[in-house]
């Protein structure tokens, strides 16, 4: 990859977008969550989302998708993450 495509991606990350989308996406998962009882389906959404936050807030380019496929996945690891600490802590 061109160093130039690195720095405008990690600039997108760093630069706010993902402070305010990975809030939001699992805000809107946890909301769907009581409607789609197979948790498998909880990743792609994330990433789906992320994906889609990041071309509208940071414009329609390659750059923004892969910024967004970042954020989702950072953001379906925070959750399941979470999921794991609460599961571990259920059974102590």
């Amino acid at each position: 990859m061109d160093s130039t495509i690195l720095l405008e991606i990690n600039d997108l990350i760093s630069g706010g977008l993902a402070f305010l989308l990975i809030p939001t996406i699992n805000a809107i998962i946890g909301f769907i969550r009581p409607f789609v009882k197979d948790t498998r389906w909880y990743p792609i959404f994330s990433v789906i989302l992320g994906i889609g936050g990041g071309l509208l807030l940071a414009g329609l380019s390659v750059v923004a998708a892969v910024g967004g496929l970042i954020i989702g996945l950072t953001s379906t690891g925070l959750y399941e993450n979470v999921k794991t600490v609460a599961l571990a802590k259920k059974e102590s």
